[in-house]
């Protein structure tokens, strides 16, 4: 399912946008109400579709961050997408204690109920979440594949490399399929990695079926 969310945006349209705003709404959604699940499975459910729409909003932003930059600041400009994700989990992280240590909030609450610190970081990361990216879909410029085959052409034609009619190649229908199934594939991979892995310790290490 989640290689699904990742890959479908980039593969039924060119534009990407909508695709940030709308797996935004629905991730802030679900962190807004997650905290105030009123049984188990609501939760489950709220972080399946936090899961999911996480998925449609990101994975766009990779090859946005690629369309809007030229190829010598690529590279920077994904390390400084890295930088600020991690940036991002620590601060997550650390909400609670913050709110506990600098804002008095309570960090304790009774059996069955969430302490306040952890309901507020869930409102802020989706407010969080929400705010930037807004600000990416309303601010910033997305170029159509035309635009995107002509700067590469131009590029081409620049360095010499390459003629006009080769300039469209990396954003070719056979690539993008082919990168659709390779993904699809490993990511069904991946996701087994989890379910079996903790069961293959217990059992060689500890004998246990």
């Amino acid at each position: 399912m989640l290689a699904i969310c990742r890959t479908t945006p980039g593969a039924v349209s060119a534009a990407v946008r909508p695709y940030f705003l709308l797996g935004a709404i629905l991730a802030s959604f679900a962190l807004f109400v997650m905290p105030n699940s009123p049984t188990l499975w609501v939760a489950a459910g709220m972080l399946w579709i936090m899961d999911a729409s996480l998925n449609i909003t990101m994975e766009p932003f990779r090859a946005f961050v690629g369309d809007n930059l030229p190829d010598r600041q690529r590279t920077k400009g994904y390390a400084m997408q890295s930088f600020f994700i991690g940036v991002g989990a620590v601060v997550a992280g650390a909400l609670p204690w913050m709110m506990t240590n600098w804002m008095g909030l309570s960090n304790t609450a009774p059996a069955g109920e969430i302490p306040e610190t952890v309901q507020w970081a869930f409102y802020i990361g989706g407010a969080a979440l929400l705010a930037a990216v807004a600000w990416t879909v309303f601010k910033m410029k997305e170029y159509s594949p035309d635009q995107l085959a002509a700067f590469e052409a131009a590029r081409q034609a620049e360095l010499g490399t390459a003629t006009a009619e080769d300039s469209g190649v990396l954003r070719s229908a056979g690539q993008f399929n082919a990168a659709w199934v390779d993904l699809v594939v490993r990511r069904i991979g991946l996701c087994r990695v989890p379910v079996f892995r903790p069961a293959r310790p217990s059992s060689v290490v500890f004998g246990r079926d």
